[in-house]
């Protein structure tokens, strides 16, 4: 079973706490990469503009209009009974 992906309508800015979770991911609209919020180890997007540092417990973003956040939830579509 795959996963789907989808935006969640939330406006984004660096006066609110960026929503994160175990089903939460980042995408970057810059560079198309989806990182998750809660990762093992420190990770960013190829062009840098979102940046999730575990050992500060914060995520770093350059430009807020070309993020956004994505739930991830199982496929209900294909697959063998």
């Amino acid at each position: 079973m795959g996963y789907d992906f989808t935006p969640m309508a939330i406006e984004l800015s660096d006066k609110v706490p960026i929503p994160n979770g175990s089903d939460l991911f980042y995408e970057c609209l810059r560079c198309s990469d989806v990182i998750p919020s809660l990762p093992r180890d420190n990770i960013g997007c190829t062009c840098g503009n979102v940046f999730v540092d575990i050992d500060a417990y914060r995520v770093a973003i350059d430009d807020y209009s070309k993020i956004r956040v994505l739930r991830r939830t199982k496929s209900k579509r294909g697959g063998a009974s």
